[in-house]
This record gives C-alpha cells, structure tokens and sequence, in this order.
C-alpha cells in the first residue's frame, strides 16, 4: 500500500514541477503574453522528495533532496526571492 501511495505522489509531484517549469518557458518563448500566471511553490518538489523518500527503493530514497534543487517552484525561487528583496534593494 505504501509503495501505491509513494508512486502516486511522484505522480502528482511530477505534474506540479512540470506546470512550475512550464510558466517560464512560456513567458521566454512569448506564448504568454498578455496573460499572466503563477508556479505553486514548493509543493511539487516537496511532493517529488516524500514520494521518493517513501518508494521504498534504496537508490530512489537516497535521492530523495534532488527534487527540491529542479523544481523551479522550491530552492531556485526562494534564491531568486533573497536576491531580489535583501540583496538587490
């Protein structure tokens, strides 16, 4: 049951860091324009590191901190955020 369980959040996981990677790319390639939209931070990477946590594969579980540095949503925002609110003023 734990494995089901650890595999669908990987799952959902994936689906969110894919939306959180989607928003950038269409605003640098111009399909966003004229509307706007937001990634979900954190919460996919999160998602992605429990469910990998959980699997139950040793050489997944070890991994498990991975998707909190490519999810855009988790580790590269809150950088961004520092730099943009404390460093950049």
């Amino acid at each position: 049951m734990m494995k089901i369980l650890s595999w669908v959040v990987i799952a959902l996981g994936m689906a969110v860091v894919a939306t959180n990677w989607s928003i950038p790319i269409k605003y640098y390639t111009g399909r966003l324009k004229g509307r706007s939209a937001s990634s979900i931070p954190v919460i996919g990477g999160l998602m992605l590191s429990v469910g990998l946590y959980l699997s139950g594969i040793e050489y997944l579980s070890k991994y498990f901190w991975v998707p909190l540095f490519l999810d855009i949503g988790c580790l590269p925002m809150i950088f961004m955020f520092v730099w943009r609110v404390f460093i950049k003023k």
